[in-house]
């Protein structure tokens, strides 16, 4: 028996949306949606047996150079193919009342990505 190209392209088409199919997504009614049990625990309460080991406050006017590193110039998507290139430029990354703000913003015109954003790693 022959075995043709369209046939066997078909056969492969028909048994990936069988398999995706029966990995759920379907959309009925019969999915489960994730529940999260909280009567274990009160999410309004600290947790009594955790410990800081590190936080910054982000007060002052600047990011504390001690604690992170701004990485610049760095187009290559983040591992995630993001579509940005990541700055050090101050409309990017910045303190201001107390958060540490990191801001996308479009672009300009001939740029490798559409849009400009910052990445920061702690050293910490």
């Amino acid at each position: 028996m022959k075995f043709s190209r369209t046939r066997g392209l078909n056969v492969l088409a028909a048994l990936s949306a069988a398999f995706l199919i029966s990995c759920g997504g379907g959309g009925s009614d019969s999915d489960v949606a994730t529940i999260t049990d909280t009567s274990s625990f009160n999410p309004q309460q600290p947790v009594s047996d955790w410990q800081l080991v590190w936080s910054d406050e982000f007060s002052g006017s600047q990011i504390n150079s001690k604690n992170w590193t701004v990485l610049e110039d760095d187009c290559g998507g983040g591992g995630n193919q993001e579509k940005q290139c990541y700055t050090d430029n101050a409309e990017n990354v910045f303190v201001q009342d107390g958060n540490l703000n990191i801001v996308a913003k479009p672009a300009e015109e001939g740029a490798p990505q559409p849009y400009t954003s910052a990445r920061l790693h702690s050293k910490k």
